[in-house]
């Protein structure tokens, strides 16, 4: 390839990457005004939608598929999956530009496109694992509100408008959705059940299981959400000792598991002829390839050691 035909290729993704970019900027704009101008007809079309029970997925593309769809809703972030998807291939495609115009190298492009790709899926993993403790933390105080409404004559309807309206985000964000789709006609189990699904935390799941089995049986619901409130308060607070008792080797986990990929990338940036000597042996790629599966099992043998179930 001579330099002539290299500027134009760099050009060329520098252009794409700059229109994708401009396109989806465009698209996330256009979809804020739609949900403005609609958000009634929106908010009933989603109710009804998450209502429905989902079939089971044919193979795996489409549970990868709800899997990742999952963990977008589950982070939060006013963002569609579409849109989401786009923004991982900006990345990857903008690293890739970027480590080629700085080397101009094509084996250090593709590093950049998968490190590219790599860092915003770490940040929805982060994002999504941070909504869930929070979302856990603060049920207690929003079930014992609820128990106490009840116990003051408000009717299951009016207790979760006020719990959805007292609870702090981003408890506050879920419990506003099953109170809007309460006033659209859903039935408030299903509505908690569908939430549920989307906030992924196995304390929300019992609530839901609560209340659905006290609308078909009966019983002092008050009292039986005084006891769930006071278990999730006791997990909870087991769980933030935990997490301070081990603090010291959770560091010594993230020092020991970020060391040997930070070095490699030290080497691909600033000497990447060395790394070029076990690329191109067939002997360098096999111990490449032998030293990131021992991390790679080093890093789930410290997680699965240091990690608290929600």
């Amino acid at each position: 390839m001579t330099q002539e035909q290299t500027l134009i290729a760099v050009f060329s993704g520098v252009v794409a990457t700059v229109v994708m970019a401009v396109l989806l900027g465009a698209r996330m704009m256009m979809a804020r005004r739609r949900a403005a101008v609609v958000a009634g007809l929106a908010a009933e079309e989603e109710t009804l939608s998450i209502a429905l029970p989902l079939p089971e997925a044919k193979n795996a593309s489409e549970r990868v598929d709800r899997q990742f769809h999952q963990l977008v809703l589950g982070t939060g972030i006013d963002i569609t999956t579409e849109q989401m998807i786009g923004v991982i291939l900006l990345c990857g495609v903008g690293s890739a530009a970027g480590f080629y115009l700085w080397r101009g190298e094509l084996w250090l492009a593709l590093f950049g496109f998968i490190l590219g790709l790599a860092i915003p899926l770490a940040y929805l993993l982060v994002m999504a694992g941070q909504r869930r403790r929070h979302i856990h933390e603060q049920m207690p105080d929003a079930i014992y509100l609820l128990s106490r409404s009840l116990r003051a004559g408000l009717g299951m309807e009016q207790g979760f408008h006020l719990m959805a309206s007292e609870s702090p985000k981003p408890l506050n964000d879920e419990l506003r959705r099953v109170s809007e789709q309460v006033k659209l006609g859903l039935t408030v189990p299903t509505a908690l059940q569908t939430a549920a699904q989307r906030v992924s935390v196995l304390d929300f799941s019992v609530f839901a299981a609560i209340i659905s089995i006290h609308r078909t049986t009966g019983g002092q619901l008050p009292m039986l959400l005084d006891r769930l409130a006071a278990g999730i308060r006791d997990r909870v607070l087991y769980q933030g000792q935990f997490r301070a008792a081990t603090a010291m080797g959770r560091v010594s986990a993230i020092a020991l598991g970020a060391a040997v990929p930070l070095i490699f990338i030290w080497y691909v940036l600033f000497q990447p002829e060395t790394v070029q000597i076990f690329i191109n042996t067939p002997g360098g790629l096999a111990m490449l390839a032998t030293a990131f599966t021992l991390e790679a099992i080093g890093i789930i043998w410290l997680v699965r050691l240091l990690r608290t179930d929600n």
